[in-house]
C-alpha cells in the first residue's frame, strides 16, 4: 500500500533505533523488522543506534548526515552509526554463520541458499528462509529468542503451514542448539535431506 500510493514497486522503512534500549527491547525491534520483511514488500533499514544485543543481522556503518544517494556511492564512514541488516545469499553473522562453516566442509550439504527470497505465488507475501535447499524443498531456520514470544511463535506457525502446503519441509533450531548441540542438527539436516533426495 505504501509502495502503491507513491507510484512505486517496492518501498523501504526506515527505523530509527532509540537510545538504550534493554536486550529484550532490541531483540523486539529487530524482530519486528524481520517480521515486516517476511510479510509485506518492505525492506527495512534500522539506523541509528547499534543494537548490541542482536547478532542475527548484519551491520554496515554510514554516514547519516548525507543524502540517501550518497549512502550507496560514498565509502562507510567508520564513526558513523551502524544499519544492521541480512545480506541476501549469505549467512547471518553469529548462529547462522556457524551452521554455514559446518555446512560447507560435510559432502551431503548440496546446493543450499542462504537468506534469499522465496515467492509462493500472487496470493501470499515473499518468504525468506535462512536457509534453503531448493531441489529438496528443504527449510532451515535458526531462531533466536525474538521467536519465544506470542506474537512471533504464531507467524511461525502460519508461515510453517504455508510452506508445507507447498510441499517444503521445515526445521527449526535455536540458538542454544546451535551452540551446544550442533552435531545433532547437522544429523537432522542431513537425515531430511537423505529422505527427500531419497523417497
Amino acid at each position: 500500500m505504501i509502495a502503491r500510493s507513491l507510484d512505486r514497486s517496492r518501498a523501504a522503512l526506515v527505523l530509527t533505533v532509540p537510545p538504550n534500549l534493554a536486550a529484550h527491547e532490541q531483540q523486539v525491534l529487530a524482530g519486528v523488522g524481520r517480521w515486516l520483511t517476511e510479510h509485506s514488500a518492505l525492506a527495512v533499514w534500522l539506523v541509528g543506534n547499534p543494537l548490541s544485543s542482536v547478532d542475527w543481522i548484519t551491520t554496515w556503518p554510514v554516514n547519516m548526515g548525507a543524502p540517501p544517494t550518497a549512502l550507496v556511492n560514498s565509502p562507510p564512514n567508520a564513526d558513523a552509526a551502524p544499519i544492521r541488516l541480512a545480506i541476501e545469499g549469505q549467512p547471518k553473522p553469529g548462529r547462522e554463520a556457524k551452521l554455514a562453516q559446518r555446512l560447507a566442509v560435510v559432502n551431503w550439504a548440496g546446493l543450499h541458499i542462504w537468506n534469499r527470497s522465496l515467492d509462493l505465488g500472487a496470493l501470499y507475501p515473499a518468504v525468506f528462509p535462512d536457509v534453503r535447499w531448493p531441489a529438496e524443498q528443504v527449510i532451515v531456520e535458526v531462531d533466536g529468542p525474538e521467536h519465544r514470544g506470542a506474537a512471533m511463535y504464531e507467524s511461525d506457525r502460519r508461515r510453517d503451514a504455508t510452506l508445507l502446503l507447498h510441499d517444503y519441509a521445515v526445521l527449526r533450531f535455536t540458538n542454544e542448539q546451535i551452540d551446544h548441540d550442533l552435531s545433532h542438527v547437522l544429523h537432522t539436516i542431513r537425515d531430511l535431506l537423505q529422505k527427500r533426495r531419497n523417497p
